[in-house]
């Protein structure tokens, strides 16, 4: 089983916890009683370093900690970003101005989600318990 349910922009505060928490707790076991083979879950890079500081790693990690304590043999895929987040960059590009971390340094390699789920069925079909994934191309947000 594959699960990448999460949601980008809550409407309130309790949104990642209901979805990302709650939603993936209740397919967790489902799968459970269903007798699946093997639960692999999309994350988030870094989640247990922004757990307790970032509310949508906080909801993510705590269901990787029910996951990993679960009956099911486990795969966790943390991806970089997608090039799909990257609107909003370039949106703010667009308007001639976009807030960034730092001084635009920071390097990044957002995946596509074509390449995002090659890796998530090569990451299960090996039965790795944990990999990061990221994009080819390395960019800065000079």
């Amino acid at each position: 089983m594959f699960s990448t349910i999460g949601i980008t922009r809550p409407r309130d505060r309790s949104g990642y916890a209901r979805l990302d928490y709650g939603g993936n707790l209740a397919l967790l076991r489902e799968a459970e009683r269903a007798g699946v083979d093997r639960f692999a879950y999309v994350s988030v890079l870094n989640g247990p370093t922004l757990r307790g500081s970032v509310r949508l790693a906080d909801a993510k990690e705590r269901f990787v900690a029910e996951l990993v304590s679960s009956s099911l043999r486990h795969t966790i895929i943390r991806p970089t970003g997608f090039f799909a987040d990257m609107r909003a960059f370039l949106a703010m590009a667009e308007r001639g101005r976009c807030y960034v971390v730092g001084a635009g340094q920071r390097r990044i390699n957002p995946i596509s989600g074509r390449d995002l789920a090659v890796a998530c069925a090569d990451a299960a079909i090996s039965g790795v318990k944990e990999i990061e994934v990221g994009g080819p191309d390395v960019f800065t947000h000079e």
